[in-house]
């Protein structure tokens, strides 16, 4: 009899520290952050949460912007949580509050299993919030605010629709409370949505749309231009998307045409190559046979290339780290100098047409 209530024990164990778990008697409450924020527990409360896991430092361990801590003491438990965090970034936590420290209530984790991605986590939260009605608003943009930190800490981009949805939530519920008139308060929540987010997509959109409804409200006017909004072809839209619609490319932090990025991309290129090629290689009498021919070779000098195709449509020039650069545009081709020879001869496309 002894022998088999041990293994019963062990059994239990075992199962406590797995993935598996379930409570034996019955499901603790789940909890979302806000709804956590929100609660007030006594000692012996239990609920589950999920989040992102940050780190097990002795028997503290964290989840990402809760609002509460926990501690795990059951060396089984504790192997569940290092086992999880492995292959996954959210953790769910069955956990009982035993003290407060401070004005922070601490719960104890019971057990730890993988959690649902960041995207489902958040979502449910989401669906919460929306059917809090009016009080729900504050707290979804809350949420967005937690969901864009989220994804900077963890480096994960994919988080940040889920951020944005949080905030048109909110405009959503506030829709169904404000004055058909009151064109400022919602100009204050695109502006909050745009703190949050930091879409300037999105922000022009929303507050387009709120211009063709109050086209006499002229903050939104100023708003739209505050966040670097051009009017371009009966649109709204930003200041990125204006300069690509007149046909320009970003090279770093500056907008240039498509040949302009073409000849940068170039000559950093041509300068972090070997240098052996600018050195001419072939005699002058050889390098003349070849341009009377109408072909050029590495290490011509501009006379040369020009005995060999003619005058450049265009030329553009560029010093860069102490060394000077020619572009010469032909009908199909550019020519790349470096400190005057040639360096390069590239067939010119559509995509680095001049400009």
């Amino acid at each position: 009899m002894k022998l088999a209530q041990w293994l019963t024990t062990v059994s239990l164990l075992l199962i406590v520290g797995s993935s598996e778990y379930l409570v034996a008697d019955d499901e603790p409450k789940t909890f979302t952050f806000e709804q956590i924020r929100a609660a007030e527990f006594s000692v012996g409360d239990r609920i589950r949460v999920s989040g992102a896991y940050l780190e097990l430092l002795d028997d503290d361990v964290q989840l990402f912007k809760s609002p509460v801590g926990f501690f795990v003491r059951d060396p089984i438990v504790r192997r569940s949580i290092l086992s999880h965090s492995a292959t996954n970034r959210n953790l769910t936590f069955d956990a009982v509050k035993v003290d407060s420290k401070g004005d922070e209530d601490k719960f104890e984790v019971r057990a730890a299993r993988a959690a649902p991605d960041s995207l489902v986590v958040f979502g449910l939260e989401i669906e919460t919030l929306k059917a809090s009605g009016k009080d729900g608003i504050d707290k979804l943009f809350e949420l967005g605010k937690r969901v864009n930190e989220t994804a900077k800490h963890f480096e994960d981009p994919s988080l940040e629709p889920a951020a944005e949805r949080a905030c048109r939530e909110a405009i959503t519920l506030a829709e169904e409370t404000l004055p058909k008139d009151d064109a400022a308060t919602r100009v204050e929540l695109v502006m909050k949505t745009h703190e949050v987010c930091g879409n300037a997509t999105m922000t022009v959109d929303l507050l387009a749309k709120l211009q063709k409804r109050y086209p006499k409200f002229d903050p939104i006017h100023a708003q739209l231009r505050t966040i670097g909004g051009r009017y371009f072809r009966g649109q709204w839209m930003t200041y990125d998307d204006f300069k690509r619609r007149q046909g320009f490319e970003k090279h770093g932090s500056v907008w240039v045409s498509s040949r302009e990025k073409s000849f940068l991309e170039t000559i950093f290129k041509l300068h972090t190559e070997a240098q052996d090629l600018i050195i001419r290689r072939r005699t002058a009498a050889e390098y003349q046979v070849l341009a009377k021919r109408g072909e050029v070779a590495m290490g011509m000098n501009p006379k040369e290339v020009v005995e060999a195709y003619g005058f450049a449509d265009r030329v553009y020039h560029r010093e860069f780290r102490g060394k000077s650069y020619d572009q010469w545009v032909y009908a199909g081709r550019f020519c790349y100098f470096e400190d005057g020879k040639l360096r390069r001869v590239a067939r010119r496309t559509d995509d680095n047409m001049p400009q």
